[in-house]
């Protein structure tokens, strides 16, 4: 088999049964012609990697998740995602709070507090108002 090989890592670019056409042939690629029946059935040569000690085209050593696995760490990222936001809202919400103690009569602290939540440009209004003083 054919392959143009990344120079930088050593991973396949291209390959082909037949001979890769020269106008594929760019800087930062080398070529290497080897046979590929040593790999595991279902490795696919773009998984592989071509390497120099063995001189031989060999599958990555990435682990492919399932897609059950893959929906688990979206679910666990998002989950995350919500619990950092949410400790976000509470440390605003509780901010906001000490400075209506701090400044009982601020007409935009009592304005914010109006709703019970603390949004990014109520936050800055509250920066502004404190950098103003």
């Amino acid at each position: 088999m054919y392959f143009f090989i990344n120079e930088q890592d050593n991973s396949v670019n291209t390959y082909s049964d037949e001979p890769i056409p020269e106008f594929m042939f760019h800087a930062g690629l080398y070529k290497v012609e080897k046979p590929v029946d040593h790999l595991p059935e279902g490795v696919h040569p773009f998984n592989c990697f071509y390497d120099p000690v063995t001189e031989s085209i060999v599958p990555s050593n990435l682990v492919l998740l399932t897609k059950q696995e893959l929906q688990d760490y979206i679910d666990q990222q998002q989950a995350i995602h919500e619990a950092i936001t949410s400790a976000d809202t509470d440390k605003y919400n509780k901010l906001v709070t000490f400075l209506a103690e701090v400044f009982p009569n601020n007409p935009t602290i009592t304005s914010i507090l109006a709703d019970n939540t603390v949004t990014q440009d109520e936050l800055q209004q509250i920066e502004n108002m404190l950098n103003a003083k």
